[in-house]
Order: C-alpha cells, then structure tokens, then sequence
C-alpha cells in the first residue's frame, strides 16, 4: 500500500467523509459503513515474533481505527494441503 492510499483510508475512517474534486465539483461525501479488510503478510509468511503493524506494514493510527483485529494462519502442512487441493479440483470435475 503506498503513502497516499494510507493517508485516504486513515481520513475516511477518521473523519467519516470523503472529499472529492472532480471536473470542478467539490464535494464532501459521508463514510459511515463497516471495513472488513484482508491483507497478506510481508514476505508471504506470518511471523509470529513481530507485532501485526510490523506483519502488514499499516501504520497504528489506521490499526487502532479497526474493533477487532483477526489473524489467520496457515500452518505449512504438506499432507493437509495436498487431501484439500485433491479434494478442490474433484469438486470442479464432478460437476
């Protein structure tokens, strides 16, 4: 995500508003509405060691923005990955 993304989403989520200027119309639009958000972590893997900031590469300002923070791993298992990708590509071929 670059600077500039990070500073829209941290106003939106802020302020409740979202200003736009387009074609010579300045306007002001509210933001009121639930972020579910789903980011990868840096280097493909979930490092336990590091805090979630550190993990995303989010600034605590946005973070602290958030009620509930979820992490979701995926624990390298080569038996478990190859019964479920087995198991995806029969579900497409049946039907």
């Amino acid at each position: 995500m670059n600077d500039q993304d990070r500073v829209s989403i941290h106003d939106a989520m802020e302020q409740q508003s979202i200003s736009i200027s387009i074609a010579s119309i300045i306007t002001s639009l509210h933001a009121r509405c639930s972020d579910i958000v789903a980011v990868n972590p840096i280097e493909g893997r979930y490092d336990s060691s590091k805090t979630l900031s550190q993990k995303v590469k989010l600034i605590g300002p946005i973070v602290s923005r958030f009620d509930t923070l979820c992490a979701v791993k995926d624990v390298v298992d080569p038996i478990a990955d190859e019964m479920l990708a087995e198991f995806v590509i029969d579900s497409h071929f049946k039907s």
